[in-house]
């Protein structure tokens, strides 16, 4: 599960860190990550992106997603926002429910605009 389900960055971060928690460390577990638009697009705010986390039995150490922004192409003014979101699905473990728990599962990453130089 996601350590936080909402995240906030300025438009000129390059990158968006995510953590990924696993509960438990009984059994090997792969989980699927991907991006998905919202008011910030793929190749316009932010890189998409998609991947496949992997703990080994016994393994519960937390994982880690970056997500790289395209800041010179968000131009988002001064107080705006861009949304999108990342989630988090099965990767054919039978016991994925009980170690991600609903409501976990998606973050939501917000990039805010930043005052032009000079204003």
């Amino acid at each position: 599960m996601f350590a936080k389900t909402a995240y906030s960055v300025r438009e000129n971060a390059a990158v968006v860190p995510l953590v990924v928690n696993r509960t438990g460390k009984d059994g090997s577990l792969r989980v699927r990550y991907s991006t998905v638009d919202g008011t910030g697009k793929a190749g316009e705010a932010y890189y998409a992106q998609e991947g496949v986390l992997s703990w080994a039995d016994g393994e519960s150490d937390a994982k880690r997603i970056e997500i790289r922004l395209i800041p010179e192409l968000v131009g988002i003014r001064q107080g705006g926002k861009r949304t999108f979101q990342i989630h988090l699905e099965d990767a054919g473990q039978a016991d994925y429910p009980a170690m991600f728990p609903t409501g976990f599962d998606t973050a939501t990453v917000t990039i805010t605009g930043i005052a032009p130089a000079g204003t």
